[in-house]
């Protein structure tokens, strides 16, 4: 068979660049005049990039580097271009420098200083370069400001502005104060004045004269300027400190400004590899892996509206947390990899209301074949741990995870009922574990939900919504519930598109008389048996819970510092019985389940009757509350 031409030139290609691929070395101590060799190395992660081709590999040393790295090109699918850290989380990329003004005392611990428009380097956004300068699309920490009063809200006060803006001192992140009155108030906060270009801060004690202070400058940290790249591996840097926008109406035409844009970006790229990295405290997202908005429009200046395959990215073992907004986002990426990260602490801005609900420790939109394995996510404030916009998409497959502490621990909105599986994950203390709404195609099996005080699984459609969307094909099986709310709230067969309900062997914490289900609406909530005998007059008797269980006293405590999870099960789980699915081959540790006769439910294999004692997470380790890594380097 004769190959296209095109095809044959990157085989050429790629063949010629293996042949002389090239390390590429960085160190603090380095100058961008030498040639790049491990003796003579480059002083800057970007001109490094400016040299890269195709299967070389950019090495750099410890130490902080103040810039922002945007590779000019891609490599090829044997060649990627790879940056790498020599020493893991030693070579530390900021979007902030050290600043030291002519301070100026302003009474107490106040003092201020004169923001330089040359502190502000990359000029490739069309609304600027100064975070400082650019107000947040909406209000943040549960407010209501001169954004919201813009659309309409009459409560909003159109006085109250937040910025991009992020001050460190002593590695410390301040708060910024919307009003200089609240700044004065409050030590550990900041004011930036506008109109005089003029930063205010309140420090704990001392002067600045004490201090180090940073200020953010960039608005990215690690992403290219020209769109659709491919084939770059970014591996063991740590990236703190940047200045961009919260993805506000991020897909219209007309908000090319509030468009995606990560930390990390890949800027509508595919085949990228983000593996062993620390992402971090960016106003925003941490790290983007899709379209960034409208395909015609662009955030960036002169940059060439390219188009083509976007996705096929793998994102694995990274630590992404306190990142001002979502700690990952996608639109219109398809064949992601999210596996084997941490996300704490993101939304770490609280950014809660009407307009302002791209804050998740994950929030894919329109993505399809994603796979979402063996993440810890935790304490995403308030809003969701995972998040699908537009249905799960055909073929996803969330597994494995832990989700802990969150408003919903898993929600699916607005999407054609497709093939999509949530399995074998466990849930601690959401409000509501999983949130189904107005989308459908999803079997939710053996998984274990614990402590939710709303719902353990909640599946609802408001008839209102507009446009193509089904929740139609839900299915619940070998599922462990020991919660505070109600178990399970659901549209029946013959709501407004909600055909095809199906349950069978879970197992669910409750006594006979406790009205712990719901139909949604339904006049009553439900015991067990009235629950049971309603779907079996609807489902004819099959996946009617006709072999689930109700049963008193499972018992749960878990310890977040060891990820240790400790478990008292009232019953013997195989003798429950397990639905099987040829979708789900391996058990949350990975276990190979179902060759033993002894399938059972919920999302481990060795769970017994009794006490079961389990470390839930064995993948990078889990930083703490005060660890050294939430503060800068």
């Amino acid at each position: 068979m004769k190959l296209p031409a095109f095809i044959c030139s990157m085989l050429m290609l790629s063949s010629v660049t293996g042949l002389v691929a090239a390390d590429i070395y960085v160190a603090v101590d380095g100058s961008d005049s030498n040639i790049g060799s491990k003796k003579a190395p480059l002083r800057t992660i970007q001109a490094a990039a400016d040299k890269a081709q195709p299967g070389d590999v950019v090495l750099v040393g410890p130490g902080i580097y103040r810039e922002r790295v945007s590779p000019p090109q891609g490599g090829l699918p044997d060649n990627p271009i790879i940056f790498r850290s020599l020493e893991r989380y030693q070579a530390v990329i900021k979007g902030s420098d050290l600043w030291s003004p002519a301070w100026k005392k302003e009474g107490g611990r106040v003092w201020s200083g004169f923001l330089e428009s040359s502190l502000f380097t990359d000029l490739s956004h069309t609304d600027g370069a100064n975070p400082f300068d650019i107000p947040f699309s909406v209000t943040p920490r549960g407010r209501e400001g001169r954004p919201e009063s813009r659309r309409g809200n009459p409560k909003a006060d159109p006085n109250l502005v937040y910025n991009l803006g992020q001050v460190f001192v002593d590695g410390d992140m301040y708060m910024q104060a919307p009003l200089k009155s609240e700044m004065e108030a409050e030590p550990g906060t900041w004011f930036y004045d506008s109109a005089g270009k003029t930063l205010y801060i309140n420090f704990f004690k001392d002067g600045p004269g004490e201090h180090v202070v940073e200020i953010t400058t960039r608005r990215r940290i690690f992403a290219p300027h020209e769109r659709g790249l491919g084939f770059i591996e970014v591996d063991g840097f740590v990236m703190e400190h940047c200045g961009n926008q919260y993805p506000f109406s991020f897909a219209e035409q007309d908000r090319p400004e509030c468009q995606q844009a990560g930390a990390l970006g890949t800027r509508s790229g595919h085949d990228w590899v983000i593996r062993n990295n620390i992402v971090r405290r960016s106003s925003g997202i941490g790290i983007d892996l899709g379209e960034e908005g409208f395909w015609g429009a662009d955030l960036e200046k002169a940059a060439k509206r390219r188009s083509g395959v976007v996705g096929s990215h793998t994102v694995e073992n990274n630590y992404i947390i306190d990142n001002g907004a979502s700690g990952i986002a996608a639109y219109n990426a398809n064949h992601l990899t999210i596996r084997g990260n941490v996300l704490i602490g993101n939304n770490a801005w609280g950014f809660s209301g009407p307009g302002r609900t791209e804050s998740s420790g994950i929030k894919l939109t329109t993505s399809e074949h994603a796979i979402i394995e063996h993440n810890y996510i935790a304490e995403n404030i308030g809003r969701s741990g995972i998040s699908f916009d537009g249905g799960a998409g055909l073929d996803a497959r969330i597994v494995r995870n832990v989700v802990v502490g969150h408003e919903v621990g898993a929600e699916f909105v607005g999407g054609v009922a497709k093939d999509a599986l949530v399995a074998a994950n466990v849930f601690i203390e959401n409000k509501t574990s999983v949130s189904i709404r107005e989308a459908g195609g999803l079997t939710v099996m053996n998984n274990m939900f614990l402590g939710s005080d709303g719902y353990s699984i909640k599946a609802t459609v408001d008839s209102k919504r507009e446009g193509k969307w089904s929740a139609s094909n839900l299915a619940f099986y070998n599922n462990v519930m020991k919660g505070r709310g109600i178990y399970v709230e659901i549209t029946t067969p013959d709501s407004y598109r909600s055909e095809g309900r199906a349950f069978d062997y879970n197992v669910y914490d409750a006594t006979p008389k406790d009205l712990r289900w719901r139909l949604a609406g339904g006049s009553a909530d439900l015991a067990f048996s009235n629950w049971t005998d309603a779907w079996k007059k609807m489902n004819r008797g099959v996946d009617a819970e006709q072999r689930s269980v109700a049963i008193k006293g499972i018992l749960y405590v878990y310890d977040p510092a060891k990820t240790r999870l400790t478990v008292l099960m009232p019953l013997d789980p195989v003798a429950v019985g397990a639905y099987r699915d040829k979708r789900l081959l391996t058990d949350f540790f990975g276990a190979t389940i179902g060759t033993d006769g002894g399938l059972r439910t919920g999302p481990f294999k060795q769970l017994q009757m009794g006490r079961n004692e389990i470390v839930i997470w064995a993948g990078i380790p889990i930083p703490p509350k005060q660890s050294p890594w939430a503060r800068a380097q």
